[in-house]
């Protein structure tokens, strides 16, 4: 399997899914024809990160960001859905999701054939982080074609809890 991935700078599209959305969208295009299977970008790519300090300082706008946060699956897995079958790529990525209340730092999974296949809430949710984002609990596995995905941060991997440090299984 063949990973494309994609890092960028926490003040690009602050605040702005749909420049986001176009520029995982090129983002794609450029991993497809790379012949990647997965597109894999950080987390809350589709919204922006910001920290607590950014609004403190100034450098960004709460009221503009936690409106962002949306229903996982919605609209927004829909158009990942329909951009991962155009492309035949698998796509792996950041969004701001609410359910009712709650709001968590969420990677959505979406495949070609399956559309969207589910997500990660992010577990170890840092001090800078939970101005905004309740921690998730599940350690979701995915198949993607025959290939064991576990979508985690890196402050989890040794934990009880995560499946791949259990099994001893390569996980992403």
């Amino acid at each position: 399997m063949f990973i494309g991935s994609a890092r960028r700078l926490v003040f690009d599209g602050l605040s702005d899914p749909e420049r986001n959305l176009a520029s995982l969208t090129v983002w794609g295009h450029k991993s497809a024809e790379a012949g990647a299977d997965l597109l894999f970008l950080p987390e809350t790519f589709l919204t922006g990160y910001a920290t607590e300090e950014m609004y403190e300082k100034g450098y960004a706008d709460r009221h503009r960001f936690l409106p962002l946060a949306e229903q996982v699956p919605g609209p927004t897995t829909e158009a990942l859905s329909e951009l991962s079958r155009s492309l035949r790529l698998y796509i792996c990525v950041g969004i701001l999701e609410r359910e009712h209340n709650v709001i968590y730092n969420t990677q959505v999974l979406v495949g070609p054939e399956q559309g969207y296949m589910g997500k990660y809430r992010k577990v170890q949710v840092g001090s800078t982080e939970r101005w905004f984002s309740t921690p998730g609990s599940d350690f979701p596995i995915f198949d993607i074609a025959g290939v064991l995905l576990e979508v985690i941060e890196r402050a989890v991997v040794d934990r009880d809890e995560c499946h791949a440090s259990r099994r001893g299984q390569r996980f992403l």
